[in-house]
């Protein structure tokens, strides 16, 4: 779906609509946004999500949506709840390609040849409940260093947010990787 435009556009995304409709048992629609909505409606026999901007209906399970500020671990882990699952874990597994786990590795290895622990800090966070603000962000990364014996390695999208948070941050222990993955 975000991809339509480098993907074939329009045409491309309802083909796959009609070649899988209801292929799939359970789908999880994470953003409430309508448009996934329609889209996890075509795909799934049974669709669960929050469905506060619109076409709830569709959704088979609507679980409500807790309009606290929260953490998107927390806000999905509320997804799991409504269905009346009990997880006590709620770290994420995150996967990475082999090639670009590679590359990180080789790039490390420059940066940390005495192989020390490394934090890694993204400050790209994309949506509102995900920011910690500026000033946290700061004085965390001044705290790790002056705390710890680390190696930081900072990554965002872009290098706007990163310039301000980095501003008066110097250190040989730190790799600024923003706005080059």
């Amino acid at each position: 779906w975000f991809a339509r435009e480098d993907k074939g556009g329009w045409l491309e995304v309802l083909r796959y609509l009609f070649k899988n409709y209801k292929c799939y048992d359970l789908v999880f629609e994470l953003h409430s946004d309508p448009r996934n909505i329609i889209i996890a409606s075509f795909l799934g026999k049974f669709v669960v999500g929050f469905g506060v901007r619109g076409v709830g209906f569709l959704l088979n399970k609507r679980i409500q949506y807790d309009k606290r500020l929260k953490h998107m671990v927390d806000r999905l882990h509320d997804l799991l709840l409504g269905l009346n699952l009990k997880i006590d874990d709620k770290r994420i597994e995150l996967k990475i390609k082999k090639d670009d786990l590679d590359k990180m590795n080789d790039l490390v290895k420059q940066f940390n040849p005495e192989n020390k622990k490394i934090l890694l800090i993204n400050l790209g966070v994309g949506a509102p409940e995900r920011d910690w603000g500026v000033d946290n962000l700061k004085n965390l990364i001044k705290d790790l260093l002056s705390e710890t014996d680390y190696k930081i390695v900072i990554t965002d999208k872009d290098t706007v947010r990163s310039d301000i948070i980095l501003k008066d941050i110097s250190s040989e222990d730190i790799l600024i990787l923003c706005g080059k993955l």
